[in-house]
């Protein structure tokens, strides 16, 4: 299985804001649950930790090859939400791992 577990960082001016932007980005990733061939699991979790080094939203996923994860990577459901993301966001980390 191949991992991949993406966090970021949302916009916003106050810590109000910045959750109300991470309930509507979990919204949008869970969207494509089911949707996609080959992605085995879908989990979007907003992090609790409020220190300054801390990342707001993350989403794991797995996929069953790295063809499935190249697959989706332009899927139309996820085509369909990159926009939406992008603008909600002001940094991304991502990491890939083999299990």
């Amino acid at each position: 299985m191949l991992n991949r577990v993406v966090m970021w960082r949302v916009n916003g001016n106050s810590a109000a804001e910045r959750l109300a932007n991470c309930q509507h980005m979990q919204f949008l990733l869970e969207s494509m649950r089911g949707k996609i061939p080959g992605m085995q699991a879908l989990n979007v979790f907003i992090n609790e930790d409020t220190s300054k080094d801390a990342a707001d939203i993350i989403f794991i996923t797995e996929f069953s090859s790295l063809q499935a994860l190249e697959e989706y990577e332009t899927h139309p459901e996820h085509e369909k939400i990159k926009p939406h993301v992008r603008v909600l966001r002001n940094e991304r980390r991502v990491v890939m791992f083999e299990t």
